[in-house]
């Protein structure tokens, strides 16, 4: 794959993303699955700022940050873990945004 091969890697990180997703629908309440569940909304949110698609790419992120968001409220053991996610997500939104 190219590095401007986007569509490629939008469809590679969709099916991380589902992949990602079987476990964690599963699990809901599992610390890990739902973190490689984010982590995969997050590079497919990546991949789609990278193409222009800033609409996609913001939804993306916001469903990592509310996964991000959840997790922190609940899973207590890994709060500063969580925290910093929010605070890369919320860059990484900001950043598509800009002018």
């Amino acid at each position: 794959m190219e590095l401007s091969d986007y569509a490629g890697a939008i469809r590679h990180r969709a099916a991380e993303l589902d992949i990602s997703a079987r476990p964690a629908s599963a699990e809901p309440t599992s610390p890990d699955r739902q973190h490689d569940v984010m982590l995969a909304l997050m590079d497919l949110g990546d991949a789609e700022a990278a193409d222009g698609n800033t609409s996609s790419a913001s939804r993306h992120y916001q469903d990592s940050l509310d996964i991000a968001q959840r997790m922190a409220m609940t899973d207590h053991s890994n709060f500063a873990q969580w925290e910093r996610d929010k605070a890369t997500l919320r860059g990484r939104a900001a950043a598509i945004r800009e002018p």
